[in-house]
Formats: structure tokens, sequence, C-alpha cells
């Protein structure tokens, strides 16, 4: 199955048990990274911490990508992310500046959920709101563990969006060649939350 998408189409896969889908994971674009942020300070204030927050060695503010832009913000404890209480304005103006619509990915090493490898929340300054499940920045999240050679395993699991009560577990595979990414999926099960009928004119 395929599925086209501004970036392009991609490929889905969807595992099914007694007629029922159970998973559906998805193939993202080209993993790359980007620019690094070389002044963390306003990028700190605007996520309401300290620099020294930021973190843990070996590990840094920088743009990642399987398609879609986002800021991946590593940060040295679980606590701080669980903690952020950001300025969504001053945030924009940061984010502004490496392109439109980048999202801030904050994440720490560890998680509070049974198998879960990082603890991530994620910031959406042009829509003011936090999002609980972002595809697309998990699987840059992924892209940019394994550039850094600090990947948990070649598949590994996301908890997002606990902060705001719609907690969601994101399976990010990542397979490398020559300690770079080269391919990213991300999957993961849903619920229905809303159903209705669409109109098309």
């Amino acid at each position: 199955m395929y599925q086209e998408l501004e970036i392009g189409v991609l490929p889905l896969e969807l595992i099914c048990e007694a007629g029922q889908v159970k998973k559906v994971i998805m193939t993202q674009g080209e993993p790359s990274v980007g620019a690094e942020v070389k002044n963390v300070e306003p990028l700190a204030a605007a996520l309401g911490v300290r620099a020294k927050d930021l973190g843990p060695k070996g590990l840094a503010p920088q743009i990642a990508a399987t398609g879609i832009q986002s800021l991946q913000v590593p940060f040295r404890s679980l606590d701080v992310v669980k903690g952020l209480d950001p300025d969504l304005r001053d945030l924009g103006k940061v984010l502004s500046k490496f392109g439109e619509k980048v999202v801030c990915y904050a994440f720490a090493l560890g998680g509070e959920t049974p198998g879960a490898a990082v603890h991530a929340r994620s910031f959406v300054p042009d829509l003011g709101i936090e999002d609980p499940a972002t595809g697309s920045a998990a699987g840059a999240c992924g892209a940019y563990l394994a550039s850094r050679g600090r990947l948990p395993a070649p598949t590994f699991v996301i908890e997002q969006g606990i902060e705001i009560h719609h907690a969601s577990r994101i399976e990010v595979s990542v397979e490398t060649e020559g300690g770079k990414p080269r391919v990213v999926r991300v999957g993961g099960q849903s619920v229905p939350l809303i159903r209705g009928n669409l109109r098309l004119p």
C-alpha cells in the first residue's frame, strides 16, 4: 500500500490480526541531518529552561528530517522535558531561522513507560499546540540519534503526549550504513477519536 504526501509517495505496511489492522508502518523520506544550533541561549529561554539543561554530552540541538524538518532538542533529564513550559511565540522566532513550519522535538533518553527508550514532546508554534504524536519528527529523531552514534537500538519506542493526556507510543526503525541513517520507518497503533462524512464538491 502507498500513501501520497507532499514529500512524495511513501510505502505503508499494514499488519493485521483477525481481519483487523493492528499496526501501520510507514517508510519515511530520505533521512538527513542539517544545521546545529550554535547559540542555544535563545532556544533555552523560549523553552523556559537553562542552557545547561540541554545535552547530554555529545548531543546538541540540530535540524533533522525524513522529508519534513524538525529541530531535535536533546535534554539531560527526563524530568526537565516533562516540566517544559515554552513560550510558543518566542520559540517560533527561533525556529523560523531554520525554515517554515519547523517543529521543536524536545526529548530525553529513557522513558517512564515499559519499553520506551525516548521520552519526547513536540511543540508546533505555527499552530500554537503541543502535538501528542508526531511521526515525522519521531523518525527524524531516529535519524538524528543514528548520526550521533546514540541509537538505542535498530528498532526502539518513543513515548510522547503524556503531559497533555494523549499518550502515544511510536515505534522507530533505522537502517544505517557506515554509521549514517539510510532508511527510517515509523509505526504504531491508532484509535478513532471522531467519525464523520466529508462531502466533496
